[in-house]
């Protein structure tokens, strides 16, 4: 999952990329769908079905550049001052109340940038 800022307080990122083929660049940071102008990401965490966990961004097992762990590092922070543990421990087993959505929405409401998240299907 990936935060990304959006263009306006009311415009959702589904009018920018519904139905369109994404790109993205983690060397650039960036994500591109169709022909629109390139999006600023932030790396937040995934989920993986076989295990059926969330791994935290901040965890960085894919050796991501360290901007992009940003806002997931943000958060991570917040859970250690506040005592919440389900964004403090790096990974967690997936629930309906604990799953890649749930916590990309909490990750991006708790930023001060005007964010959304982008769900990005892989293989893996």
């Amino acid at each position: 999952m990936f935060g990304l800022r959006r263009k306006g307080a009311r415009d959702g990122l589904e009018a920018d990329c519904k139905g369109q083929a994404s790109l993205c660049g983690f060397e650039h940071g960036k994500i591109s769908f169709g022909d629109d102008a390139p999006h600023a990401i932030w790396y937040i965490g995934s989920e993986a079905s076989g295990s059926r966990t969330w791994l935290w961004g901040y965890e960085n097992i894919n050796r991501l550049d360290e901007r992009l762990l940003v806002l997931a590092r943000d958060v991570r922070d917040f859970g250690l001052r506040h005592g919440l543990v389900e964004l403090s421990t790096p990974k967690l087993a997936l629930s309906a109340e604990i799953n890649g959505h749930v916590l990309s929405t909490i990750a991006c409401g708790l930023s001060q940038e005007p964010l959304c998240y982008y769900c990005c299907p892989h293989a893996g």
